[in-house]
Parts: C-alpha cells; sequence; structure tokens
C-alpha cells in the first residue's frame, strides 16, 4: 500500500504536488472563512439572508467575470509570476477580513477584502489549469 502511494507520488512532476497544496489551501482557506462571514454578516451588521445572499450572488458574478480576464492573463504572462502574485494577494486579504472583523471597521471593509480575494482566486484557476496541461505528459 505504502509503495503503491510512493509509486503515484514519483510519477508526477513535484511542481504539480507545490501546486495542488497551494490550491488546496487556498480553496480551504475561502470555503471555512464564507460561512462565517455569513454569520457576521447576520449577527453583527444585522443584514437579512436576503441581503446576505445578494451580496455573495453579485460576488460570484464579479468571480466568474474575473475568471474569463484570469484566463486572458494567464496565456499572456508567465503562468508561475501570476500564481505566486496571486496567492499572495489572497494571503494578504484574508488577513484584512480578519482585522476588519476584529477592528470592528464595517460592511464596507469586509466585502472590500472579499472582492479581493474573489477577484485574485478567479485570476489563479485559469492559470493553474494551464500550468497542470504544462506539467503532466500527454
Amino acid at each position: 500500500m505504502v509503495k503503491r502511494a510512493i509509486f503515484f507520488i514519483k510519477q508526477f512532476d513535484v511542481n504539480l504536488w507545490v501546486l495542488a497544496l497551494g490550491w488546496f489551501v487556498g480553496a480551504m482557506g475561502f470555503a471555512v472563512a464564507i460561512p462565517f462571514i455569513s454569520i457576521y454578516f447576520s449577527r453583527e451588521i444585522g443584514f437579512s439572508l436576503f441581503e446576505i445572499g445578494i451580496f455573495f450572488g453579485v460576488l460570484a458574478i464579479i468571480r466568474s467575470t474575473s475568471q474569463l480576464i484570469g484566463g486572458e492573463f494567464s496565456d499572456r504572462v508567465q503562468r508561475r509570476y501570476l500564481l505566486v502574485h496571486t496567492q499572495i494577494i489572497r494571503g494578504v486579504s484574508f488577513a484584512g477580513i480578519a482585522l476588519a472583523i476584529f477592528y470592528d471597521l464595517g460592511f464596507w471593509w469586509i466585502a472590500f477584502f472579499l472582492v479581493v480575494n474573489s477577484i485574485f482566486g478567479a485570476v489563479f484557476h485559469p492559470a493553474a489549469n494551464a500550468l497542470v496541461s504544462d506539467i503532466l505528459p500527454p
């Protein structure tokens, strides 16, 4: 069993595993944050579920549009550069969300950092998909 796992891991380039780890961390950070932000919007700011749904719906539209732009960028800019910088910006935006909540800066600062996070997360995905196709053999 262990030998099969080691064989599986070694059969792919180490860059694929680094990319997968970065992708996993970014996705988990976003997935873990969203439910708690929804609760925060409801309990602390006083938004209704409808208003929270509208906000996250608009955020999804922004994310979808950003993915189109990210696809163009991933064809024009070096992919590794794009991947590293989008993840750094996402990390800073996660910290910004935490600080905005900690210092009770209100909805607009949290929304700003969520939008930044969504934009750069969406720009990351096309570049990551393209890099996977570059790394893996046909």
